[in-house]
C-alpha cells in the first residue's frame, strides 16, 4: 500500500516543499515547490520575513493537494537555530524573528558568558559555548517583550502555524544552548543564570510527536486527513536519519560547505575534557543516542580566495578555477586551515602565500595553484580530525558518509584518498528522507530504523569513493610538521 508524506525545508537561502512516497519495499522523493528565502535586511544578517515564509509552505503544501491522494502527515526542518517569538495573547508571530549571524546577538553573548562563568556550560548542555548562538540572542531581548511572548526554533514555529501546537523538538533544543543533555529537559541552571522568564520556554517533544491535525482554515489545502508531525527539526539530525546506516554504529559523517562538520553517533554523551577541548557538541539523535560533532573550516575559504581577486578586477568563474586547480602540480604546498590568519577579514591568497613562506614551504602565485592548496589542506585537516574523533570514541570507522558533498567533484576525490576509509556520497535529499523516515515511523509505517535502512539501501543509489592513498600518506606526514608549529 502506498503512504504519502510532506517534508518542508527551510535552509539559509531557499526551500522547498517535498513529496515523500513509501511503497512496499522502496521510497522516494520529489520536489513539488520551491523558493527563495529573502531576509527583511541583507542577506543572512537581517530577520527572517515569516509571513512570507508560511505563504510559501502553504504553496507548497497546495500543490501536494492537488495530486487528489491523501497524505498522511506534514513535517517541517529548518537550518540553523534561529527562533521566533510569538504574543502569549493573540498567538501572533513577533518581528523581527532575527537570523543566526544578525550582529545583534553580541549585545547578549557578554552578558550570558558573564552570567554562566561560574557554570560548567559543556557538562550541561553538551555543546561549546558561543557568543552568537540562540541563546545570546535571547539574553539581547528586551525583558518586557520576553515577558508576553514563547518562543518557538524556527522549524517548530511552522509546525505552530500549521498545527496550533507549541512543542519544541529536542534536536532543535539542544542547538538552544539551554537543553541539560543528560537530563532530557531545559536547564533551571542556565535560564536562572540568565534571568529568562520560565513562561517563554514550551514543552518538549520528542522526534516524531504528533501535534495534531493540519489546519486549514479556509480549506485550500486538499489534505483533510493529514496530521503535523515533529519529525526532526533541525536539519543536521534529519539529514542522518535519511542514511542507510543503523542509529549508532561504526561510521562518521562530513559535511562540506562554507563550513565543515564532522561527527557520528554515540550510545551515550561524551562530556569529557577532552570533548572538551576538543570542541565537540551533542544533540539527541532522532532514532536514539546523540550526534557527537564539531564544526571545521570549509570552502568559504574558497569563495574568499575568489572575492579577493574579483576586487583586485582578476576574478574568475568557479568552474574555471576548479579546471585550474586540477591541473596544477599536487602537494606543492599546504596550509592549516584552523591558523587564526586565515579567519580574519582580508586578503585571503596573500595570507596563504604568507603562511606558505613563513613554514618554508613553495608559495603558490597562481589562483588555480591556491585553489589546488586550500583544497589538498582541507582534505588534510579532515584526516587529521578523524583520526581524533576515532581516539575520542575508541572507534574504528569502516565508512564516512559525505553529506552536501556532491558540487565539488575535486574536494571529494582527494577526501576518498586522504581519509583512507570508505568515502559514500548520500543522497542530496538525506534532509527530506529523514523527514519522510521519522513520519514514517511515527505513523507504523516502518518497523523500526534497521527497517528504515533497509528501505534507503534499496532506494537510494550507493556512491562510494574507494581510497588509493599511498601519494597521501606522505601529504599527512607533510602536514604533521605545520602543525607542531
Amino acid at each position: 500500500m502506498q503512504q504519502m508524506y510532506a517534508a518542508c525545508e527551510i535552509g539559509a537561502e531557499s526551500g522547498r516543499v517535498m513529496l515523500g512516497i513509501l511503497e512496499g519495499d522502496s521510497i522516494s522523493l520529489s520536489e513539488v515547490y520551491g523558493f527563495q528565502v529573502e531576509s527583511l535586511g541583507e542577506r543572512n544578517s537581517g530577520a527572517w520575513n515569516i509571513p512570507e515564509l508560511y505563504q510559501h509552505l502553504l504553496e507548497g503544501l497546495r500543490a501536494i493537494g492537488g495530486c487528489q491522494e491523501p497524505v498522511s502527515s506534514v513535517s517541517c526542518t529548518a537550518h540553523g537555530s534561529d527562533y521566533v517569538l510569538f504574543d502569549r495573547e493573540d498567538h501572533s508571530a513577533l518581528a523581527p524573528a532575527k537570523r543566526h549571524s544578525d550582529p545583534s546577538a553580541e549585545e547578549g553573548g557578554p552578558r550570558s558568558m558573564a552570567a554562566l562563568a561560574q557554570t560548567d556550560w559543556f557538562e550541561i548542555t553538551g555543546v561549546q559555548a558561543s557568543r552568537s548562538s540562540c541563546l545570546a540572542h535571547l539574553a539581547a531581548e528586551p525583558p518586557k517583550r520576553l515577558k508576553r511572548t514563547f518562543f518557538l526554533p524556527l522549524a517548530d514555529a511552522f509546525h505552530y502555524l500549521l498545527s496550533g501546537v507549541a512543542r519544541l523538538e529536542r534536536s532543535a533544543a539542544a542547538r538552544t544552548h539551554l537543553y541539560d543533555l543528560a537530563r532530557g529537559c531545559w536547564s533551571e541552571q542556565i535560564i536562572a543564570s540568565l534571568r529568562l522568564p520560565p513562561s517563554i520556554f514550551p514543552m518538549l517533544a520528542d522526534s516524531g510527536g504528533d501535534l495534531g491535525a493540519l489546519r486549514d482554515p479556509e480549506g485550500r489545502l486538499g489534505l483533510e486527513d493529514a496530521r503535523v508531525v515533529a519529525a526532526c527539526s533541525h536539519e543536521l539530525s534529519s539529514a542522518l536519519m535519511g542514511l542507510p546506516v543503523d542509529s549508532v554504529g561504526n561510521w562518521a559523517f562530513l559535511r562540506t560547505g562554507g563550513e565543515a562538520i564532522l561527527g557520528t553517533v554515540l550510545d551515550h554523551p561524551r562530556l569529557t575534557p577532552e570533548a572538551r577541548a576538543s570542541q565537540y557538541n551533542h544533540q539527541p539523535a532522532c532514532a536514539g543516542g546523540f550526534c557527537f560533532y564539531k564544526h571545521l573550516p570549509g570552502l568559504r575559504l574558497l569563495t574568499e580566495c575568489q572575492h579577493s581577486w574579483t576586487r583586485a578586477g582578476a576574478g574568475l568563474d568557479a568552474e574555471v578555477l576548479m579546471h585550474l586547480a586540477g591541473s596544477a602540480a599536487p602537494f606543492e604546498s599546504l596550509i592549516d586551515p584552523t591558523d587564526a590568519r586565515f579567519h580574519e577579514p582580508g586578503d585571503l591568497p596573500a595570507a596563504i602565500k604568507s603562511f606558505c613562506r613563513d613554514t618554508g614551504q613553495p608559495v603558490p602565485r597562481k589562483p588555480g595553484a591556491i585553489f589546488r592548496c586550500v583544497l589538498e589542506s582541507l582534505a588534510v585537516l579532515y584526516r587529521r580530525e578523524l583520526d581524533e574523533l576515532e581516539r575520542l570514541t575508541g572507534r574504528r570507522f569502516g565508512a564516512v558518509y559525505l553529506l552536501d558533498g556532491g558540487s565539488n567533484s575535486i574536494l571529494n576525490h582527494f577526501l576518498g584518498n586522504a581519509l583512507d576509509t570508505p568515502l559514500i556520497a548520500a543522497s542530496p535529499n538525506a534532509v527530506g528522507l529523514g523527514s519522510v523516515v521519522i513520519q514514517a515511523l511515527a505513523a507504523g509505517h516502518l518497523r523500526s530504523r534497521a527497517h528504515a535502512a533497509e528501505i534507503l539501501r534499496h532506494s537510494v543509489k550507493r556512491r562510494e569513493l574507494r581510497p588509493r592513498a599511498e601519494a597521501w600518506r606522505c601529504a599527512l606526514q607533510k602536514a604533521e610538521a605545520l602543525y607542531a608549529r
